[in-house]
This record gives structure tokens, C-alpha cells and sequence, in this order.
């Protein structure tokens, strides 16, 4: 599909508040995947003639960033989880995060991300080593890896991290990790510990998982529990009015339709996006036959 040029001027200021949060051009096109220092520099610019559509996907794909979802609704959860973030950026706390799926804490992630500085996101995966997990970070750092060690790239990684102000790393998904991963984060901790922010985030199972390390003994658990604070903050699912104000954004403010949306949620943002997509469809087809 082609991308038109409402999108491609969305992607250039999406594109332009990234590169701010880094101290050049080189430095930001360093953390994007296939996107060089030139071709950003074209993009913010507005010389986009010779860039092409393929070129443009690449980059939101390297920004996480979807033309789509600009147009977005502050949610219950998105505002509690941007102060968190703020908060704990500010004052470099660590802090374990829980919400269900389907909340939106993703979506409030790539937020935070894209509009503050010195913030690291890391989405975890399950096939994650330690050099895989610390070469990601550099990645989004903007520093190099290539040929160095673990020990290189930790010491890299810290080095990077007590140099900036303000720093916040955050992972999602952490309880994706493997136990070998999942704990690493821990010898970082100590590198930085009050000169860095950590939030671990994930569903229900991460809090069942660290519980259950913890009653087992098993190695690193019981040390992430007490640099977590020996507590989790629990992000509510998405309520009525999350929905009622959804449906508003998106143009539907019948209030029995809202009512089946609503039924129909399972308090699931995904859920409630894909019932609105079909409203609307189902809305543009009858408008055709008319």
C-alpha cells in the first residue's frame, strides 16, 4: 500500500521528536534498524523525493511508530501509567508494573518513549541471551557493540548510562525472559543503582513468577523482589468510560451501540478497537447501498 503524504508528514514529526532526544543525527540514526544518518536528516527535512515507500516503512517500523494511532484516548491506565513513568524517570526509582493484556500499556510505553529523553525500551523476547539483551540496549543507546564482549558491553552500557541525566530503561514483557536473562538486570542495578530508573513491566504471570522464584530459592529472584520494593503496581483493566470515550474519539456516539461495544469488551482495548473497526465498516457500506 502506498503511503500517502498526510502519513508521510505524521512519520517526519514522529521522526523529528526522536532525534531530539539524542545529541545528533548520527546518534539517533545509530539506534534505527536499516535507516542511515542521511535518510533521517532527508526525512526531517522534507526532502522526501527520492525516499522511497519501502524506505518509509522501514522507519516506522525502527520509530514503533504507527500513522494510525495518533489520534488516541487518554485512558484511565494510560494517564496513571505516564506519571508513574515521570516519577520514577525524576526521582530514578525501579519499579515493577503489572497490567493485563489489552490495557494499553504498551501503546503508554512507546508514548513515554517517543516524547522523553534518555528513556531505553526494550520489548523482551523469550529467545533472549545476556549478549542478544545488552546488544538491544546499546542499540537504542546509540553506541556500538560489534566484537565486544558481555563484560564490554555491561561496562559500556553503565558507563553510557551514569554519563546522561536522567536515565529510564524500560522493560516489557520482562517476563518473557529466560532465568539466566531474567535476572541480569540485577548486575546493571547495582552499576547505577540511584543514578538510573528501572521499570519492569508484564502481565499477572511476572508477579506469579517472581513469587513463586522467591518460595523456591531460586537463584537472583529474591533480589530482583527486594529491588522491585517488594511490591508491584497493578494497572486496572480499561472501564466504561475508558470505552465510553474511545467510542467519542472514533466517531461513535450512539448510545446503544456503545452499550454492545462496551458488552462486547471483555475490558480488552483490542477487543474494543476491532468492534469499532467493525462498526465503522458496517457504518461506510450502508452509507454506499444508500
Amino acid at each position: 500500500m502506498k503511503i500517502t503524504a498526510a502519513e508521510k508528514k505524521r512519520i517526519a514529526n514522529a521522526a523529528l521528536a526522536y532525534a531530539d532526544r539524542y545529541d545528533s543525527r548520527n546518534q539517533a540514526a545509530a539506534t534505527l534498524n536499516g535507516v542511515s544518518s542521511a535518510t533521517l536528516s532527508q526525512v526531517i527535512n522534507g526532502n522526501w523525493s527520492q525516499i522511497s515507500d519501502k524506505m518509509w516503512r522501514t522507519i516506522m517500523a525502527s520509530l514503533s511508530f504507527n500513522p494510525d494511532e495518533e489520534t488516541f484516548v487518554e485512558t484511565s491506565a494510560f494517564s496513571e501509567l505516564q506519571e508513574i513513568f515521570e516519577d520514577a524517570q525524576e526521582n530514578a526509582l525501579t519499579m515493577g508494573i503489572i497490567a493485563p493484556a489489552g490495557t494499553g500499556k504498551t501503546f503508554a510505553i512507546k508514548y513515554h518513549y517517543a516524547t522523553s529523553r534518555n528513556v531505553f525500551f526494550l520489548q523482551c523476547r523469550e529467545y533472549w541471551n545476556r549478549k542478544v539483551f545488552l546488544q538491544e540496549l546499546l542499540t537504542k543507546m546509540g553506541r556500538p557493540h560489534f566484537g565486544m564482549s558481555i563484560a564490554e558491553m555491561m561496562a559500556e552500557a553503565e558507563r553510557r548510562l551514569l554519563m546522561i541525566d536522567s536515565p529510564q530503561i524500560i522493560l516489557d514483557e520482562y517476563d518473557k525472559l529466560p532465568d539466566h536473562v531474567f535476572s541480569f538486570f540485577i548486575t546493571m542495578y547495582n552499576g547505577v543503582e540511584g543514578r538510573c530508573s528501572f521499570i519492569v513491566i508484564a502481565t499477572d504471570h511476572l508477579k506469579k513468577r517472581i513469587k513463586r522464584g522467591v518460595e523456591l530459592n531460586k537463584k537472583g529472584y529474591n533480589e530482583i523482589w527486594s529491588r522491585l520494593g517488594r511490591k508491584f503496581i497493578e494497572i486496572p483493566a480499561p472501564n466504561a468510560e475508558d470505552i465510553v470515550k474511545i467510542c467519542h474519539v472514533f466517531g461513535i456516539d450512539d448510545t446503544m451501540t456503545i452499550r454492545k461495544v462496551i458488552a462486547d469488551s471483555e475490558n480488552d482495548l483490542r477487543r474494543v478497537m476491532r468492534k469499532i473497526h467493525a462498526i465503522k465498516a458496517k457504518q461506510a457500506k450502508a452509507e454506499l447501498n444508500q
